[in-house]
């Protein structure tokens, strides 16, 4: 910041605020009657800035500023996801529908993914670490391969593996009545867990269902398939 430009932000005789975008330490100065927010870019940079990117208008009347929707005007977007497929399934094909339900708004033109990705136990593809994607590009930071278990099989047996092989038939509405159940009521806990924490954000409710909307990895009843997988080791160790 030039020297000139500097004295005229931060002379508080005439401002009395000073908005600073793409700032990322914080800036000190001797001043005392002028606030320094720091709002962010609305262009996606990095890594660190996941997720939805633009500007937030801001209305002021009867005295009372608020602040609308966010208004998506980032052209990249860096995105973390899961990617299960089966055999017969394309990554790219995946990917590329997942880009689709990304791009909420025009204003995207690229999409960074970074994937975890997960085949069947017999999937012996081999995939690059990093390739591009039409006008996007991917990177599979982790690869995993599923172990095959009889889950009828184990669901029979009095142990912890059994207790989870008869959950996951549950999940998939397999087995019996109580099993499915069961599997229902811990998908709705988790379910009420997220909504209890989602009520704790402290940010207007339209901020609230942007950000939580693009929390990726949050669905329940993926997550506790997850969680009955690692119990019974399906997933094998990466690749």
């Amino acid at each position: 910041m030039r020297p000139h430009l500097t004295e005229l932000l931060f002379d508080s005789t005439k401002s009395n605020h000073a908005a600073l975008s793409n700032i990322n330490t914080l800036l000190r100065c001797k001043c005392y009657l002028l606030t320094q927010p720091y709002p962010g870019s609305p262009q996606a940079l990095d890594w660190g800035e996941t997720g939805d990117h633009g500007v937030c208008w801001l209305e002021i009347g009867n005295g009372q500023p608020r602040f609308g929707d966010l208004v998506p005007i980032s052209s990249a977007c860096y995105q973390y996801t899961d990617v299960r497929l089966a055999q017969h399934e394309s990554l790219d094909e995946a990917l590329l529908a997942k880009g689709r339900e990304l791009r909420t708004s025009k204003s995207v033109l690229s999409i960074q993914f970074r994937v975890d990705l997960r085949l069947d136990a017999h999937d012996e593809r081999q995939f690059p670490s990093s390739a591009p994607l039409e006008n996007d590009w991917y990177e599979v930071c982790s690869k995993s391969r599923a172990c095959e278990v009889n889950l009828e099989a184990e669901a029979q047996q009095p142990d912890a593996k059994g207790q989870a092989a008869r959950l996951l038939l549950g999940l998939e509405g397999k087995g019996k009545i109580e099993w499915q159940d069961r599997a229902s009521q811990m998908v709705l806990q988790l379910q009420n867990r997220m909504s209890n924490e989602r009520g704790k954000l402290r940010l207007p409710q339209s901020e609230s269902v942007r950000v939580l909307c693009q929390a990726g990895s949050d669905d329940a009843a993926e997550a506790v398939r997850r969680m009955l997988e690692r119990i019974l080791m399906i997933e094998g160790n990466a690749q």
